[in-house]
C-alpha cells in the first residue's frame, strides 16, 4: 500500500506526464508514424490525476485517412503536432489497419497511462 508520500509523488508525476504530451500520434510495427494521407496526430487533454493514473479527457478521433496508414500497433505520446519530442511509447492492445475512409477513434478516458 503507498503512504500519503508516494501517493502524492506518483500523481505528481502523472500531471507532469500531462503537460508534457499533448498530442497521440500511432505507429506501425518499426516505430514509424504514417506519412502522407492524411495522417496527423491527435490533440489531447488530461483528466486529472488520480493515483498516478491519467485518462484522456474526452474522445480521440484523428483525422479521415485518404489512403492506407498500415497497420498500426504502437501509440506515442508527443509535445508538438509534428517532429517534437515523443514522450512516451505503448503498444495498441490490437493493431488496427487503416485505409482510406478509415480513422482512429479512442473513446473517452480509454487511454490510460500509469506513473509507477
Amino acid at each position: 500500500m503507498a503512504t500519503g508520500l508516494q501517493t502524492a509523488g506518483l500523481a505528481a508525476m502523472a500531471t507532469e506526464m500531462a503537460t508534457q504530451v499533448t498530442h497521440i500520434g500511432y505507429m506501425i510495427a518499426a516505430g514509424t508514424e504514417p506519412v502522407g494521407n492524411g495522417y496527423a496526430r491527435t490533440v489531447v487533454t488530461w483528466n486529472a490525476a488520480v493515483a498516478g493514473l491519467i485518462t484522456n479527457n474526452g474522445d480521440l478521433d484523428s483525422a479521415v485517412a485518404s489512403g492506407a496508414w498500415g497497420v498500426l500497433t504502437l501509440w506515442g505520446g508527443f509535445d508538438a503536432l509534428a517532429a517534437g519530442n515523443e514522450i512516451i511509447r505503448g503498444d495498441l492492445t490490437n493493431a488496427l489497419t487503416v485505409n482510406a475512409n478509415g480513422f482512429v477513434h479512442v473513446a473517452d478516458t480509454l487511454l490510460t497511462i500509469q506513473a509507477a
